[in-house]
């Protein structure tokens, strides 16, 4: 048969299922194939028409419920036609909507109705494709393709596909090597080339490749810094990309499964610190994703190793340790004294001896980026006198029957608690705090004690008294 080079005519006139039709089948969905053009119905020519032509015809004339049930009938099986013979050497991909989108050569041909082809829209003949199963990625799948009453030297099988086969493989059966997740849905086609009568019968099936999940996506970076009592800025979900079978997406915290997508759907607690997985799983694979969170958090308390208000004495060491520190803080605290504004620089009080002038408020001071928080102690120091002032000298000479030059009196300095000022002669407690409030007898002379104490210590000092008498006459002094 000659072969003339393919020339392509624009019809944009041709474009429903009105232009095309079946005639002399035995039900509407068969028969020899015309065409509308030119105000003239006309024939197509069997030359290189294949199943795929028959397909996009099939279509067109919205037999479209099965299409892998179709059959090319070349030879005039449906009676020669008497009109023009409008198209040869069609060759269609089988995805066009419309038989004109092909490209064919129209009114220019080299045939004569003896090749006018026909088509079969709902072939009564099945092919079966056996063998098909859901396969895992990366496996083999056996396929094998069968015409119903067709032995095998009446027919020739070839396979063809839009992913999973690159050209025409010409065998019965045919195996496919390390499948991959984009053949997932493929039709596969099975092409069954009968000799007598010729006729082209298509089967087709749907490959189902199984795979797992290649990510676990989490909406944000990890680590992930967030400060306690706020809200995140956008929603933390695990999610997956496509699985087959679907996948599914959970949050896990160890191994305690989190019944929401979304982590944190109330404000942050310190207590949410930790490493969360994102668990994107099907029947395949599984792959997780770890999330560490942080929570940055100021102190809830400054805890002093001492109850305020503290009681010490001067001169002896604290019982224990005055310390200042904080519970968890993140991130972590620092821990201060405080004497007004002034900075403590050690982190325990009173390291040496304590003196009077430790007493006062101290504050402990815990803090971070965060916050801070603070507590007062308050320091008691009880001390005793350091002296016994008397207001006159020792010794303190007077004369008889008179009055002392000034008040004569035993005083405290600063005590605490306050102390006690008294007069001792000898054992005798004097119940004035002033000396001599009349005037001085020679009975007086002697030695006094002014003796100032509190519960913490004692001071004393002596005062000796020297009376002088005036002479009288008559008395003689031995």
């Amino acid at each position: 048969m000659l072969l003339i080079p393919i020339l392509m005519f624009l019809r944009p006139c041709l474009i429903s299922a009105q232009d095309i039709r079946l005639v002399n089948g035995t039900t509407p969905s068969q028969g020899r194939l015309e065409v509308f053009y030119d105000n003239t119905w006309g024939t197509v020519c069997d030359d290189y028409f294949d199943d795929k032509d028959a397909i996009v015809v099939c279509r067109m004339l919205r037999f479209s419920e099965n299409l892998s049930k179709v059959a090319v009938r070349t030879e005039a099986a449906y009676g020669q036609g008497t009109d023009p013979i409008w198209l040869d050497d069609v060759h269609c991909d089988g995805y066009e909507t419309s038989l004109f989108n092909c490209p064919a050569s129209w009114r220019n041909h080299n045939c004569n109705h003896g090749e006018d082809v026909g088509v079969d829209c709902d072939l009564n003949q099945s092919v079966s494709i056996t063998g098909n199963q859901p396969v895992i990625e990366n496996s083999s799948l056996s396929l094998r393709c069968q015409l119903s009453a067709c032995y095998s030297y009446q027919c020739t099988y070839s396979w063809t596909s839009s992913k999973a086969i690159s050209g025409n493989t010409s065998q019965q059966s045919l195996t496919f090597e390390n499948i991959t997740r984009d053949w997932n849905t493929a039709t596969i086609y099975c092409h069954v080339n009968v000799t007598s009568p010729s006729t082209v019968i298509v089967g087709s099936t749907t490959m189902d490749v199984q795979y797992g999940p290649s990510s676990a996506t989490v909406s944000v970076s990890s680590p992930l810094t967030v400060t306690e009592n706020t809200s995140f800025p956008t929603a933390i979900t695990c999610s997956s990309p496509a699985c087959n079978p679907l996948c599914n997406a959970n949050w896990f915290n160890g191994s305690t499964k989190i019944l929401n997508t979304t982590l944190f759907s109330t404000p942050i607690s310190r207590y949410f610190a930790g490493s969360y997985i994102c668990n994107v799983s099907n029947a395949v694979g599984i792959w997780t994703t770890q999330l560490d969170v942080i929570v940055n958090y100021g102190p809830s308390s400054a805890t002093v190793s001492v109850s305020s208000p503290l009681t010490v004495t001067e001169n002896t060491s604290p019982p224990t340790a005055i310390t200042c520190s904080s519970p968890a803080c993140s991130p972590l605290c620092n821990a201060n004294w405080f004497n007004g504004s002034t900075k403590i620089l050690n982190t325990t009080l009173f390291s040496t001896p304590i003196s009077r002038y430790f007493a006062g408020s101290y504050i402990c001071n815990v803090s971070n980026a965060v916050g801070f928080w603070t507590t007062q102690l308050d320091v008691i120091v009880n001390y005793g006198p350091s002296s016994a002032p008397v207001s006159v000298s020792s010794p303190l000479t007077v004369t008889e029957n008179t009055s002392p030059p000034t008040a004569i009196t035993c005083s405290s300095p600063a005590c605490n608690p306050l102390c006690n000022a008294n007069w001792f002669n000898g054992s005798t407690k004097v119940l004035n705090t002033t000396l001599f409030s009349t005037p001085i007898s020679r009975y007086f002379a002697g030695s006094y004690i002014c003796n100032v104490s509190n519960a913490v210590g004692f001071r004393i000092t002596q005062l000796d008294v020297i009376v002088n008498c005036r002479r009288t006459e008559g008395q003689v002094f031995v």
